[in-house]
């Protein structure tokens, strides 16, 4: 049952008021008299109705994977999502665990507020320790703004020297590094959020922010990727004076227009990201000017790099905008 079904609200006694609710709702969860309905209020003053039997998941919510005759990267996927849904205990079993004890616990420092609590020759525990009353989910977003923020300003100074420096590329994969730390916890809260009205409304979120926060963080963390393979690019690619300066300016422009979004997400301007919108066009064809210069297949791979980020911030805009 998804449409609105209007009730009348009735007085009863002198300070209580009753409503009657559908019956086919009651059938679909098998209630009956004298049993108890939860209600919670959300920050956009919304009450939410739930049976006994659909509160929120128990205190302990484990999950189990056997990791035997499982890729590296199908391990770290598994991790990842049972992070993301903030499952209680991640628990690894399986005859080679001794030979992904090293991966399993790099793949567990990446992500922030977990733990290995136990090792065994054929299982693994991994608990989740992370207190979501004790954050601030605009703080968070902060850090990874400010990452990304840092990640243009390397490229925009190592573009100003005669020559791209090795360093400049390790510091912007050291910088993604943390920028996907962040994003990971970001995707874990967002889900915690969509979960419990009461934390959302906690951290002084509505249904709509934490889901323009969710695209925001998406894109985000693409643009994060896309900088840093810019720069793996650029190192390998044989840019003349004039080539390096139109790059310079584009990708310089792409960072004023990054700021000018992300001030207007934390502001909620959205004039001004309704400004940075309409300048799509505009920086497309910047892309496309640069790669006409040349015909070298790296410039190609730059090219559309810089479209990616283009496309993203223009997404992050209209979703302050819209």
């Amino acid at each position: 049952m998804t449409e609105t079904m209007p009730r009348r609200l009735i007085k009863f006694g002198n300070s209580s008021y009753i409503i009657s609710l559908p019956k086919d709702w009651i059938t679909k969860h098998k209630l009956k008299k004298g049993d108890i309905i939860h209600i919670s209020e959300n920050v956009e003053n919304e009450l939410t109705l739930s049976p006994k039997d659909n509160l929120r998941k128990s205190e302990e919510n484990p999950i189990t994977f056997d990791i035997d005759d499982k890729t590296t990267l199908e391990i770290q996927r598994e991790i990842t999502s049972a992070y993301i849904n903030n499952y209680t205990e991640i628990i690894l079993k399986g005859k080679s665990l001794g030979n992904k004890k090293e991966i399993i616990t790099r793949i567990v420092g990446e992500k922030s507020g977990i733990e290995i609590t136990e090792e065994g020759p054929s299982q693994v525990i991994i608990r989740d320790i992370f207190d979501f009353e004790s954050v601030s989910f605009e703080r968070i977003m902060r850090r990874l703004d400010n990452i990304i923020r840092s990640m243009f300003e390397e490229i925009v100074i190592g573009l100003k020297g005669s020559e791209f420096k090795d360093w400049t590329v390790k510091e912007l994969y050291r910088a993604d590094s943390g920028a996907n730390k962040i994003y990971f916890l970001l995707l874990k809260v967002i889900r915690k959020c969509q979960e419990d009205s009461n934390l959302m409304k906690k951290m002084k979120l509505s249904n709509k922010s934490v889901s323009d926060a969710s695209w925001v963080v998406l894109q985000s963390e693409y643009i994060g990727d896309e900088l840093k393979r810019i720069a793996k690019f650029v190192i390998k690619t044989p840019l003349k004076e004039a080539e390096r300066k139109q790059l310079f300016n584009i990708i310089n422009t792409m960072h004023k227009e990054y700021l000018d979004t992300m001030n207007a997400y934390h502001k909620d301007d959205r004039t001004s990201a309704q400004k940075v919108a309409n300048n799509k066009d505009r920086q497309m064809d910047m892309c496309n000017k640069f790669f006409e210069t040349s015909n070298h297949p790296l410039k190609g791979n730059i090219t559309e790099k810089l479209k990616g980020i283009s496309g993203a911030t223009i997404t992050i805009a209209k979703i302050i905008a819209y």
